[in-house]
């Protein structure tokens, strides 16, 4: 075969991988039940291992984050030890979004290797934080509850039914 046939080879089984890796996401979305607000902010106050990417260097990293209520801040630090050295005050957010577009997932190199349906960005003047959740449940979680703190978000706010409906888009 020749470079053509080769080429329409390559994006024939590029279309399968996707289409099953599709298949595969609404499958794992099927099966995370919906929750009220108040349990998906204790789970977000506990903490939960997210990857978090440094628009410096285009690394990722799996970081311990956890949300304080009471206190209107973002915490994250240490995977192993759990120790959070790192924090923002949630007021000065100005946009959630939903997906991998924020910067860091940009200067990225494997961002085709993501499940972009279950990243997400927190905006503020001065800076991006870019996460993405392991699974559907977890990003959930993370979205809804930190949605609840950027009422004022330049993006559309997504309800459950839209994140959802979103993420399998």
């Amino acid at each position: 075969q020749g470079a053509g046939g080769q080429a329409g080879m390559y994006g024939a089984a590029h279309a399968e991988e996707a289409a099953l890796a599709k298949q595969e996401a609404a499958r794992a979305l099927a099966l995370v039940p919906s929750r009220p607000l108040n349990e998906r902010l204790n789970v977000t106050s506990e903490g939960t291992l997210l990857t978090k990417f440094n628009l410096r260097d285009g690394k990722a990293s799996l970081r311990w984050v956890r949300l304080s209520v009471g206190e209107n801040r973002l915490f994250w630090g240490d995977a192993k030890t759990r120790e959070c050295k790192s924090n923002v005050a949630l007021s000065g957010a100005t946009a959630l979004l939903h997906g991998a577009k924020g910067s860091a997932f940009y200067k990225m190199r494997q961002k085709k290797m993501l499940q972009q349906q279950w990243c997400f960005s927190l905006v503020f003047k001065e800076r991006t934080l870019d996460f993405a959740a392991d699974d559907p449940g977890t990003l959930l979680d993370w979205y809804l509850a930190l949605a609840e703190f950027v009422p004022q978000s330049t993006e559309p706010l997504l309800d459950e039914q839209a994140l959802r409906r979103a993420m399998l888009a």
